[in-house]
């Protein structure tokens, strides 16, 4: 689960699980891929992944392309594809969207709503401290998105800061949110 942070407005959660997903540097875009996507630098790497930035040719719109790559994920591509399912099944503002996915022999790679604020790990490392407004909302934001998945029969359970992203949360101008 990840917490976003939208710009010019409080703070909102964004809920996203990834088993601890890892990045391989060695992930390039198959065909299919690179006729839809300008596929962009890594912005995050792990164990069984990278995440890279991209740009959909035909919308002009910025998003995340997660390329898993299935060796590395031996014995728990059936966790996956399960995790897979359930991110199509959801459809809530604090809950991070797949927009498509592509699979090869060897990858899975997954476009995903692009996040640009980093994780709540981070954040908290950084500011230490946070207004009782802006900690209220992240809470009742995370709160939402848990109601949400709960609803639905589906359990997070790996919820902590560093699966929490922040969206749009401007370091420099931010000294007033984090004292």
């Amino acid at each position: 689960m990840r917490t976003l942070i939208a710009c010019n407005e409080a703070p909102k959660v964004l809920i996203f699980r990834f088993e601890d997903v890892k990045w391989s540097t060695s992930s390039f875009p198959p065909e299919d891929v690179a006729r839809r996507y300008e596929v962009g630098s890594v912005i995050g790497d792990g164990n069984f992944a990278i995440v890279r930035v991209a740009r959909n040719r035909s919308t002009g719109q910025n998003c995340a392309i997660k390329i898993v790559d299935k060796f590395r994920i031996e014995g728990k591509e059936r966790m996956l594809r399960r995790e897979l399912r359930i991110l199509r099944r959801c459809n809530h503002t604090n809950i991070v969207k797949l927009q498509e996915e592509f699979e090869t022999p060897t990858q899975f790679y997954l476009v995903m709503e692009l996040v640009e604020g980093g994780d709540l790990f981070e954040l908290i490392s950084k500011c230490r401290r946070f207004p009782e407004k802006e900690s209220s909302v992240m809470v009742t934001d995370i709160a939402k998105a848990l109601l949400y998945l709960h609803t639905r029969s589906i359990v997070h359970r790996d919820l902590k800061p560093e699966n929490l992203l922040v969206s749009c949360f401007d370091w420099k101008t931010s000294h007033s949110l984090c004292h």
